[in-house]
């Protein structure tokens, strides 16, 4: 396994992976239809301009196994009111073909070392509270769940619940 800095000609699998990881991930959290209507080409265009001008505190990160993109992690600045010198990991996402082998762990571990290189002094991240996988997972990273919680519908168009976890260097 490798993890590297995603490039452009990634797009399409890195939008694969998320909407393959969202229909399994979130098959009971939510509504089928709108799971199964997710299109990976709908945002390509902006998406390769993102990986191709990432900004400098942005990075894209991609999980490579037998030369193929199996997972990516996206870390940028907070886009929410919290303390100075955070950063937040925007998404991670593994294709469910690779679960527990791993990847998710790399990711989460590069965006720590990704975040101190950029000087944060914590990593955050909104979750659904309902993901235990991704929870567990974020938990076994020494991640701490901040006691702030929210509800909200911009991602998605439907409500959904979320806890915010944090990383302390």
């Amino acid at each position: 396994m490798t993890i590297r800095s995603a490039i452009p000609e990634d797009a399409e699998r890195i939008s694969e992976v998320r909407v393959r990881a969202w229909r399994f991930a979130y098959g009971s959290i939510l509504p089928s239809e709108y799971l199964r209507d997710l299109d990976p080409l709908e945002n390509i265009a902006r998406l390769r301009e993102a990986l191709r001008n990432p900004g400098p505190e942005r990075r894209y990160r991609v999980s490579v196994a037998a030369g193929s993109v199996v997972g990516f992690s996206v870390l940028g600045p907070p886009r929410y009111s919290t303390q100075e010198d955070t950063i937040e990991l925007w998404a991670l996402n593994v294709d469910p073909d690779a679960w527990r082998g791993g990847h998710g762990r790399s990711l989460v571990h590069q965006a720590i070392e990704d975040a101190s290189d950029v000087r944060a002094t914590s990593v955050e991240l909104w979750c659904i509270s309902r993901n235990q996988p991704a929870r567990s997972l974020y938990e076994s990273c020494k991640f701490r769940v901040s006691g702030r919680e929210r509800t909200t519908s911009l991602l998605t168009g439907y409500p959904i619940h979320e806890v915010l976890y944090q990383y302390a260097f």
